[in-house]
C-alpha cells in the first residue's frame, strides 16, 4: 500500500439548526481540492446537561455530502459527560443517543462512527471499571452493518496510552476497531501505537501537537515524526482515509490538500 493510494478526508461538524445552504456553496471546494471523503457529525456541547437525537438533521447533512458527490467515511457520535459510556450512572443515556446515530448512519449507507470511550476526568482508582463499564457498553452497541471505531483520546480519557488502548480493544475484537487520533498520544509514539492497533485500525484522525496536549495543528507545525507515522500506516497495511481533524471550524479544503501533497512528497516513500 502506497502512501498516495489513501483517501483523503476531513473532519467536520455542523449546528444541527443550521441551514446547509452553505455546505452546499462549499462542496465545489472540497471536489475541486480533490478531498475524497469527510468524516461528518452534528455538534453538540462537551457539558451539556442533555443531549438530543438529531437524527432527521444528521440525515439531511450525511445527503447532503452524498448528493454533493463527497462520500461519507464516518461520522463522529457525541460525547459528554452525561452521556459518558464509561460511567454507570450515565451509560445508558450514552447508548441510546449512540444506537440511534448508528441507526441513521445504517440507512445513510455509512458504516462507521468514531465513538469516545470515555468522558474526563477519571481518577485512577475508577479506571478499571470505567474500562469495564465502556466496553459493555461497546458491546450492547455492536451491529453488524455500522463499525465502531474507538478513538484514542489523550490527558486522564480511557485509551490514553497504548497498553491500555490494546487492553481495551483485545476483547472487543470483531465487535469495534480504533481510530488513532495521533495528536491525542501524548504519552505514546503515534506510529507506535498504529502498529500495536495493527489489523484493528480502522480510521484516523490525523493532525499536528506540541507533545504536551492535543492542538490538531496542521502536520508539520508541531512535533509528531510524521515519516515514522506515514510507514507505521504502511506496515499495518491501512487502506483507509487519511483524515484531517484540525483545530479550525471551517478550515479551507484547498489548505488541506497541499498539506497533505507536502507529506507525501516530504515522507511518503
Amino acid at each position: 500500500m502506497t502512501a498516495s493510494s489513501w483517501k483523503l478526508g476531513y473532519s467536520t461538524a455542523w449546528d444541527a439548526q443550521r441551514d446547509l445552504y452553505s455546505l452546499r456553496a462549499m462542496i465545489p471546494h472540497y471536489r475541486n481540492a480533490r478531498v475524497d471523503c469527510v468524516e461528518t457529525a452534528i455538534e453538540w456541547e462537551w457539558n451539556a446537561d442533555s443531549y438530543t437525537l438529531h437524527d432527521e438533521a444528521l440525515k439531511r447533512l450525511i445527503g447532503t455530502w452524498q448528493d454533493g458527490g463527497i462520500q461519507v467515511w464516518s461520522v463522529h457520535v457525541p460525547g459528554g459527560r452525561v452521556i459518558d459510556i464509561s460511567k454507570p450512572k450515565y451509560a445508558q443515556a450514552g447508548i441510546d443517543l449512540v444506537g440511534g446515530y448508528m441507526a441513521v448512519c445504517a440507512r445513510m449507507g455509512v458504516d462507521k462512527i468514531v465513538l469516545h470511550p470515555s468522558y474526563e476526568p477519571i481518577a485512577p482508582e475508577e479506571r478499571a471499571q470505567r474500562i469495564q463499564t465502556s466496553q459493555d457498553s461497546v458491546r450492547k452497541l455492536y451491529r453488524s452493518d455500522v463499525h465502531i471505531a474507538i478513538e484514542t483520546l489523550p490527558r486522564t480519557c480511557l485509551c490514553n496510552t497504548l497498553d491500555e488502548t490494546v487492553a481495551y480493544l483485545a476483547p472487543l475484537q470483531g465487535v469495534a476497531g480504533c481510530c488513532v487520533d495521533v495528536n491525542h498520544c501524548q504519552q505514546d509514539k503515534a506510529q507506535d501505537v498504529i502498529t500495536a492497533v495493527g489489523n484493528q485500525l480502522l480510521t484516523l484522525h490525523i493532525s499536528d501537537d506540541d507533545g504536551i496536549d492535543e492542538r490538531h495543528w496542521y502536520p508539520g507545525e508541531g512535533v509528531l515524526d510524521w515519516r515514522a507515522i506515514l510507514q507505521a500506516l504502511r506496515t499495518v497495511g491501512y487502506q483507509g482515509c487519511f483524515m484531517y481533524e484540525l483545530r479550525g471550524k471551517y478550515e479551507d479544503p484547498a489548505n488541506i490538500r497541499r498539506n497533505y501533497d507536502m507529506l507525501l512528497e516530504k515522507y511518503g516513500t
